[in-house]
């Protein structure tokens, strides 16, 4: 049986999004962005705490009703979903000879199942307040499939990361019909690191629980026409 099971408990940072085709009048798509926190970031100092921003999407008519009737930015709710992955291509040109050229990303994003409002229009620092009463259970994430990558450990940081392979419990209307399974970004640290790099390869079934950590990173892209960074 399929395991993927993200809960959040957290507050919307934004003012939901929704999308349109053309010549329609009602959205086809809702975009939330829900901030959360962990219970590793559970700190009382508010300057130390750390907060991970979680992209929902979804394109299903109810759930974009029921956002659009009852969701705002500032809103404390709790949500069930599955973590998703996607193939990306973004356009770029290069500041040095011109050229026009694509690069290859993913991205990885929650499909909600269900969403319920906990509290509604609450402040940054009562949102802080809850958010830390359920820091248990604010950013939690089940997930089970096979690595399907080499493992690459960092020892002098005893990080280690890989790819695993979650098979979907069902399939989503909005995705093509072969999309049969996600391909999320695990990170492991000390002990379990080292467990990992030790005994675990390519095809090993793997049990995962954790939360979904959000970071920016700084990407150097190389021109396929001129080589300029």
């Amino acid at each position: 049986m399929a395991v993927n099971d993200v809960r959040l408990y957290g507050q919307i940072m934004e003012e939901p999004r929704f999308y349109l085709r053309r010549n329609e009048t009602l959205p086809h798509k809702c975009v939330l962005s829900v901030k959360t926190l962990s219970r590793f970031n559970n700190s009382s100092d508010k300057s130390r705490i750390v907060y991970d921003e979680v992209i929902l999407m979804t394109e299903n008519p109810d759930m974009i009703q029921y956002a659009r009737r009852n969701l705002q930015i500032n809103d404390i709710v709790y949500i069930k979903g599955i973590l998703c992955t996607a193939d990306t291509t973004r356009k770029l040109i290069c500041s040095e000879c011109g050229s026009e050229f694509t690069e290859l990303g993913y991205t990885c994003y929650v499909h909600p199942i269900h969403i319920v409002l906990i509290e509604s229009q609450v402040s940054d620092d009562q949102g802080y307040v809850l958010l830390r009463q359920n820091a248990e259970v604010s950013n939690e994430v089940i997930l089970d499939g096979r690595v399907c990558t080499e493992i690459a450990y960092y020892e002098e940081r005893r990080v280690a990361n890989y790819k695993l392979a979650v098979k979907r419990p069902f399939h989503i209307l909005e995705d093509s019909a072969d999309k049969k399974a996600d391909f999320p970004v695990v990170n492991t640290y000390f002990d379990q690191a080292e467990s990992a790099w030790k005994y675990a390869c390519k095809g090993t079934r793997m049990n995962v629980k954790g939360s979904i950590r959000v970071r920016a990173v700084e990407r150097k892209v190389c021109c396929p026409e001129c080589g300029c960074m």
